[in-house]
């Protein structure tokens, strides 16, 4: 029953991503942390959690505060300490508007809805690891995802193929967003790596199962694959090879682990001898060739982004400009 209920939440966590807004988002993600919240609770009480996820739990609850600090208001010179020359930045223009107490966070309405949305779904894998330490419920969880992912790609699949404008073809998204989507998700990338890590959990029951439950979930992980696929992520693509590379070398021998090194080693030089940027433009254009215009990186612009964030946290090593600050 819990099972089956875990599986369901992760359907539920799934409908957000029908819309770009972050408030939709928190408000659903809200019950699955909650129920994710009582769960270890309850899990806790009748057994001594397991060191590591004990360690988990404590990383994560450290992780949560230092993120929510930044929504406390502070005066200029708190904020001097804490944000350096950026902060002088920020000071001025409060000290403009009369403001003598602000957050760190520049916008602590949304910074507080992006920081619940990762918040309540560790709450729910903290409740998902409490609950599941019996192989059967694990097995079952696994099953659900499994489903579930399959009825993801074969939705998206529909959407596809019926030449649909719009996710759920009444829902008037993604009309205000970026294209393609893949549906349920506005952002294919989201997609893509759902389905990523779906399938290489199927890999794994696969190798675990009976003969009948082996062929079903090795169905699923070509299913799932293709929606990778289809989703036209590259990142996705490279995650998926990734985790099937890991779990071979997990579930097989040591031939397994010796032939996964020699296969990323050998990755590793092909890209190195033909360049990433050739790498990265090949893989676009088999994927996604409109991602890419005339002139532009692979990266589509990333490069910059990541230089601009990385400055950023020189400048304000600790919290930077808050959740949703930037």
């Amino acid at each position: 029953m819990i099972s089956t209920l875990f599986g369901l939440l992760f359907l539920l966590a799934l409908a957000p991503y029908a819309t770009v807004s972050p408030t939709a988002r928190a408000w659903v993600m809200l019950p699955v942390g909650v129920i994710g919240l009582i769960t270890f609770a309850r899990g806790i009480n009748r057994r001594a959690p397991e060191p590591e996820l004990a360690l988990l739990s404590a990383l994560g609850l450290v992780a949560a505060l230092g993120a929510g600090a930044a929504m406390l208001p502070v005066d200029a010179a708190a904020r001097l300490a804490a944000q350096g020359d950026l902060g002088a930045l920020v000071n001025d223009v409060y000290a403009l508007a009369g403001v003598e107490r602000a957050p760190l966070a520049l916008d602590p309405h949304r910074g507080l809805l992006e920081l619940a949305i990762p918040l309540q779904t560790f709450l729910l894998s903290l409740g998902v690891a409490t609950a599941l330490h019996r192989k059967g419920r694990a097995m079952q969880l696994a099953w659900a995802l499994l489903l579930i992912g399959g009825v993801l790609v074969a939705l998206a699949l529909t959407h596809r193929l019926t030449g649909a404008d719009h996710i759920y073809w009444v829902s008037e998204v993604p009309s205000f967003s970026r294209a393609p989507f893949f549906a349920p998700f506005v952002n294919p990338n989201d997609g893509g790596f759902a389905c990523a890590a779906l399938a290489c959990l199927a890999v794994g029951v696969a190798a675990s199962r009976s003969e009948e439950q082996r062929a079903v979930a090795a169905v699923l992980a070509v299913v799932l694959l293709a929606g990778v696929r289809l989703s036209g992520s590259r990142g996705a693509m490279l995650a998926a090879a990734a985790g099937l590379i890991t779990m071979g070398m997990m579930l097989g021998g040591a031939r397994a682990r010796l032939g996964g090194l020699i296969g990323l080693v050998v990755a590793g030089l092909g890209v190195w001898i033909s360049g990433p940027e050739e790498v990265g433009r090949a893989l676009s254009e088999w994927l996604v060739p409109e991602a890419l215009d005339e002139g532009m990186d692979t990266l589509t612009g990333r490069a910059e982004i990541y230089a601009d964030a990385a400055a950023l946290a020189g400048e304000a090593p600790i919290w930077g400009l808050g959740p949703g600050g930037v």
